[in-house]
C-alpha cells in the first residue's frame, strides 16, 4: 500500500517541465502525465503514439530530438 502523496507539490515546481509518455503505456496509464501537466506550471506533454513503458527505447530518436528541442527553449 502506497502512503506517499506529493500531489499537492506538484503546483510547487517553478522549473520548466518536459513529461513524455507513451500512448500505449500498461504500467502507468498515459492519463498519469495529463494529471501532471495540469498540475505543473510552466510543463509541456509529449505523447509517443504506439509506445508503451519503454517509450524512451522504442522511440529513442524522437524523445532524442525533444529532448533537445526542450533544452533549446
Amino acid at each position: 500500500m502506497w502512503l506517499f502523496d506529493s500531489y499537492w507539490r506538484l503546483r510547487c515546481i517553478q522549473a520548466s517541465s518536459l513529461v513524455m509518455t507513451g500512448t500505449e503505456d500498461c504500467m502507468v496509464s498515459p492519463r498519469n502525465s495529463e494529471i501532471l501537466v495540469n498540475r505543473i506550471p510552466q510543463s509541456r506533454l509529449k505523447t509517443i503514439d504506439g509506445c508503451g513503458h519503454g517509450f524512451f527505447i522504442e522511440a529513442a530518436e524522437t524523445v532524442a530530438k525533444e529532448l533537445i528541442q526542450f533544452f533549446k527553449t
